[in-house]
């Protein structure tokens, strides 16, 4: 292979992680492509979206009366975000992922109308309800939202798991796919293990689950080693293209040996009675007593509010 853009794809399916239009023509075509927050926010301030930006506004206007229960602005972020992976449709081979609002994650009822009222905006914007799955955060709430959405055969992803008890329980729920960040520029703290992946590759396919593993994000050329070989792997526009200029590397190399896979021979299925019984093994409490350790993912969620927030203060001057 003469990069290892090509390297990787090779081995494995690639998405595309918050795509812009732009994309290179010899990037190929895509499995997935993949809606985020932060990455359409980004994308809305460069000039050369100003058109999406307007239509999106336009059509807020428009849906408004419709969803009372949510702002001009926030109407405008989530049509943005649609308009975004509808441009890029001819190079998608698999389905669009649309993020919920990071803001009612912790609400059944508000991620549940969350994802109606994107699936509602997708149809209008011409992308069919057979193609898209809906992202929703690895909360308690997020996890009975995805049973209620699985039920009406609305597929659904779990995002920003962090422990193997997560990704069990989003099996359980009926989740499509699970999705763990990969990625520095997302966790500039580095709070996930990227063990996390193979060990719930392995758990879901020992216990007989349909739901794919899709890991996000992953920039940096050592990711994309650790990661190669991966059905399936999430990549940004920015990604790609420098991967696409990496054209020596040691196969060997493991990212400052912390992320090395590892096996899990031992894999027990993990059964929940019901959600109080789920946080219970999930929040466990050191050995030694104290406090429960907050997991990465509430870290995650936090961040999404603020980039959630910062989003809709932009697109509020053009409302």
């Amino acid at each position: 292979m003469d990069n290892l853009f090509d390297e990787v794809r090779a081995v494995s399916q690639i998405s595309a992680f918050s795509p812009g239009r732009e994309l290179p023509e010899d990037l190929g075509d895509f499995q997935h492509a993949i809606g985020d927050i932060q990455g359409s926010y980004v994308h809305l301030q460069r000039e050369a979206y100003g058109d999406i930006r307007a239509k999106s506004v336009s059509d807020a206007h428009k849906y408004s009366s419709k969803f009372p229960e949510v702002s001009v602005e926030t109407l405008a972020t989530e049509i943005a975000t649609i308009r975004l992976l509808k441009s890029i449709a001819g190079r998608v081979q698999g389905y669009f992922h649309l993020p919920t609002n990071p803001t009612q994650c912790f609400s059944v009822d508000r991620t549940v109308a969350n994802a109606r009222r994107v699936l509602y905006l997708c149809r209008k914007s011409g992308i069919h309800r057979s193609s898209i799955v809906i992202r929703i955060f690895s909360t308690v709430e997020g996890f009975k939202a995805c049973e209620e959405l699985s039920k009406q055969d609305i597929k659904t992803s779990a995002i920003a798991p962090a422990m193997l008890e997560q990704v069990a329980r989003a099996a359980e729920a009926g989740c499509a796919f699970i999705a763990p960040p990969c990625s520095d520029f997302c966790d500039v703290d580095r709070q996930y293990d990227f063990r996390l992946v193979t060990a719930a590759r392995d758990y879901l396919e020992k216990f007989g689950y349909s739901c794919s593993v899709l890991p996000e994000g992953p920039f940096h050329f050592g990711s994309a080693l650790v990661l190669m070989g991966m059905k399936s792997i999430a990549l940004d526009p920015l990604a790609m293209c420098e991967l696409k200029h990496v054209t020596q590397w040691d196969r060997n190399w493991k990212y400052f040996g912390y992320f090395a896979q590892i096996e899990f021979p031992n894999l027990e299925k993990l059964v929940f009675q019901d959600d109080g019984d789920y946080q219970t093994k999930l929040l466990n409490r050191p050995s030694g007593g104290g406090p429960a350790v907050e997991l990465p993912t509430y870290t995650y969620i936090r961040h999404a509010c603020q980039v959630q927030q910062d989003f809709e203060n932009y697109m509020r001057q053009f409302c």
